[in-house]
């Protein structure tokens, strides 16, 4: 049973997805980027599990026993319990036009499976299945919220790994493939984005992370979109424990990017453990040479830390919650839109 406190948690989370009722909105509920997102997207810096693949794949990193003489040697399944219950409600748009059947069963058991992880201590890799992007056409309303839109134009498998080469220095390395269908139903593969990374961690307080992105030209778009990453661009990012609970974290991005809605902007980012089962997000970005107005702020959520049932080798580093909420509000002179991004992921 839920306990009282985590009830009203969720009652919150429910009355954000109803806010902003006059400004477009859309909704993202297969995403694995709600905690960046939470911060702002100044996140190249900051150490997580799956999340941190799409900033700086460098700074992916799992078990606390890494950081001990111990060689832990593990695989790891994290399931999305959302998708299959969107798949199977509208299995006619991804199998068969006739009743459910096997086949459909057996494709919607393939949407359950959010990632695959290999981990050792030196060396880490894995798959991300069914990244949802952020395409407009997700408009919040009744009938939208749980439905095979977030599957119907673009998702991505992404496939990583990274491996210290010293003490305090990481390497990463992630290559992304889109699978985007048009308004028939058909599918198209699309070419390759990479991203590299490097991650050092000079003191147990602060962090950096150089990225560099490269992406495929289809896609740019769906990058740029909310992610803020741009072609060709150079990511530099920081990210300090300032207290025990509290995380700051900075970062330029897109510095060598010629073109494209994402070039030269900061971000700053900021997180704070409020209880074990909580954690509260806020976050802010803005492009620095650009004659615009726009900026957006970020606000966002982590709810029920998976460690705190798990023993200590099979606790990750970071806090790993269950819930991730993220709340990204856009402006400009013209434009105000509000994304809320959702993810619910269970670490076995």
């Amino acid at each position: 049973m839920l306990s009282l406190q985590t009830k009203k948690i969720l009652a919150f989370l429910l009355l954000l997805c109803s806010f902003a009722q006059a400004e477009t909105r859309f909704v993202n509920i297969s995403s694995s980027i709600a905690r960046p997102l939470g911060m702002g997207g100044a996140f190249g810096a900051v150490q997580d599990g799956v999340a941190a693949i799409f900033y700086n794949p460098a700074s992916f990193t799992t078990f606390k026993s890494d950081n001990e003489d111990y060689e832990k040697q593990a695989f790891t399944f994290i399931a999305n319990p959302i998708a299959p219950i969107i798949v199977t409600k509208d299995y006619k748009k991804f199998g068969s036009d006739t009743d459910f059947k096997v086949g459909d069963g057996i494709r919607t058991l393939t949407y359950f499976v959010k990632s695959l992880i290999f981990s050792t201590r030196r060396i880490k890799g894995g798959f991300i299945f069914n990244e949802e992007s952020f395409y407009a056409k997700e408009k919040f309303g009744n009938d939208s919220f749980l439905n095979s839109e977030h599957f119907d134009f673009a998702t991505s498998t992404t496939a990583f790994v990274n491996f210290s080469i010293a003490q305090k220095v990481k390497l990463g390395v992630s290559a992304s493939q889109y699978s985007i269908r048009n308004e028939k139903g058909a599918e198209k593969v699309d070419g390759l984005s990479f991203s590299y990374g490097v991650f050092l961690k000079p003191n147990k307080r602060y962090n950096f992370g150089i990225t560099f992105h490269s992406l495929s030209d289809s896609v740019k778009v769906l990058e740029e979109r909310v992610k803020r990453l741009a072609d060709n661009s150079l990511n530099i990012s920081y990210a300090y424990i300032f207290i025990k609970n509290l995380n700051l974290a900075a970062e330029l991005k897109n510095l060598t990017a010629e073109t494209g809605a994402a070039a030269r902007e900061l971000h700053l980012g900021i997180e704070y453990d409020l209880f074990e089962n909580l954690t509260l997000r806020t976050g802010f970005y803005k492009e620095l040479n650009s004659s615009t107005s726009f900026q957006t702020w970020t606000f966002g959520l982590g709810i029920l830390d998976q460690n705190l049932w798990k023993s200590h080798w099979e606790s990750y580093q970071e806090r790993n919650y269950l819930i991730n909420y993220a709340l990204v509000f856009e402006k400009n002179k013209s434009v105000k839109n509000f994304w809320h991004v959702l993810g619910i992921y269970y670490r076995i």
